[in-house]
């Protein structure tokens, strides 16, 4: 996407059906927010481990079809009409629904959340930077659903098109594949998982229910970017979800965002002695918490000379977008030592739309999946909600993804030039600005 110099998304010159659309300004006031204390929590025998754009749709339908008393969400973007239907489905057969949404006027969701209201589902707005409710993050730009208060799914992935597309993994299936962005997520059965996920969520209802302050009912509003893109001409490995019964033992740790990422992330990365393997939206290594990230990435590389480092990154969209990461990819070569092609790659747009993802896997056997992009407000100011775990089984599966990303990562840097039309191909994909926003 395009942005001026101070990093605001600048409308695309194309119309989109004559539509004017605005985002909101993350940048708002924000009320004073008390962190939580984040707990361990065991794991009830199962997790399964899914990846866009091949599973994360199976994993989600089977679950929500499965839901026999409650289904709730939170999450920062939502317009897949047909993950709306699940829902809607499950309303009709009575379970209880709730989703709490990041509302910010971007192309489609509100006309969805009205309808979801409308269909039975309890709707809540999220305490971010929106008007009429107060603000207590930039943005609520979590990805969790709760089911049944036994199972919970926590992701990199929005409820869009391409961040969830309608595959079906299954050996032999007949459906032609969808292409999407490259997301993960894992999906875990545990009622102590759930019901801190659920206090969180529940919580961040009532912080938006608290009367907003005059500044927060009017906040200043941006206009959207409506990209338009050529769909990936390759089908990627395709690689279905996979169920892991886990010891007695096992236990996993929320990160949340504002409360324990960064300092769990960079003990993470800063106790890695063989191998650090990253796939994220992007890296922005001027930003001061960000710097914390790959300082620990560095102490972990003084330590052991022979540490392995893989890093994979969004690919630009022309412009002023490919200006930005040309410079930030220098930036990490220069100051941090992880030179472009060498450890740090793009994901190749020929398979995927575009690369969403925010996992860390260490030495093969530690994971962090979750919300959180390489911001400073990713990383320390928003909702933002991730799991970590040490579990090699599981390591291996996201690692195997990642095999794939890498080898077919893109290692040079195309100049900077916008996007024509007549470069969009035969089958041109709309991109949700919610599924790429510097957040």
């Amino acid at each position: 996407m395009a942005s001026d110099r101070r990093g605001r998304a600048r409308r695309d010159p194309r119309p989109a059906h004559g539509l004017a659309l605005e985002l909101l300004n993350r940048k708002c006031d924000l009320a004073p927010y008390t962190k939580l204390s984040v707990p361990a929590s065991k794991v009830d025998g199962e997790i399964v481990a899914y990846a866009s754009p091949d599973s994360t749709f199976a994993v989600t339908k089977r679950l929500i079809d499965g839901a026999k008393k409650s289904v709730l969400i939170g999450t920062y973007d939502f317009t897949a009409t047909y993950v709306a239907d699940l829902l809607t489905n499950a309303v009709a057969r009575g379970v209880k629904v709730e989703l709490m949404l990041d509302l910010d006027n971007r192309s489609g969701e509100q006309p969805l959340y009205d309808s979801l209201k409308a269909a039975g589902v309890k709707t809540h707005p999220a305490p971010a930077c929106g008007p009429g409710h107060a603000h207590f993050f930039p943005s609520c730009h979590e990805k969790v659903t709760v089911i049944d208060g036994e199972w919970v799914l926590v992701q990199s992935g929005n409820y869009t098109e391409n961040s969830i597309p309608p595959n079906d993994p299954t050996p032999g299936s007949a459906q032609p594949h969808v292409p999407g962005n490259r997301d993960m997520g894992l999906a875990i059965r545990s009622k102590s998982l759930a019901a801190f996920f659920t206090k969180v969520v529940k919580a961040d209802i009532k912080l938006a229910a608290k009367p907003p302050s005059p500044q927060e009912l009017a906040p200043v509003v941006e206009p959207e970017v409506l990209l338009f893109e050529s769909a990936p001409t390759a089908v990627p490995k395709v690689v279905a979800d996979k169920r892991f019964k886990v010891s007695a033992g096992q236990t996993v740790q929320a990160v949340v965002t504002p409360d324990n990422f960064l300092e769990a992330a960079a003990d993470l990365l800063a106790g890695a002695t063989k191998t650090i393997d990253i796939e994220e939206q992007y890296i922005r290594p001027s930003q001061p918490q960000v710097g914390r990230l790959l300082t620990a990435i560095k102490a972990a590389r003084a330590t052991n000379h022979s540490l392995k480092v893989r890093i994979v990154l969004a690919a630009g969209y022309g412009g002023d977008d490919t200006a930005r990461l040309r410079k930030e990819l220098a930036e990490l070569s220069e100051k941090h030592d992880l030179p472009f092609g060498q450890r740090v790659r793009l994901l190749n747009k020929k398979y995927f739309v575009h690369c969403h993802n925010k996992l860390i896997v260490v030495d093969g056997e530690r994971v962090l999946v979750g919300s959180q992009n390489w911001s400073d407000t990713g990383v320390s100011q928003n909702r933002e909600a991730g799991i970590l775990l040490t579990h090699k089984g599981i390591a291996e599966y996201f690692t195997g993804l990642v095999d794939f990303d890498w080898k077919t990562g893109v290692k040079t840097l195309p100049k900077p030039k916008p996007v024509k039309p007549h470069e969009l191909g035969p089958v041109g994909l709309r991109v949700r600005y919610g599924d790429y926003a510097d957040v």
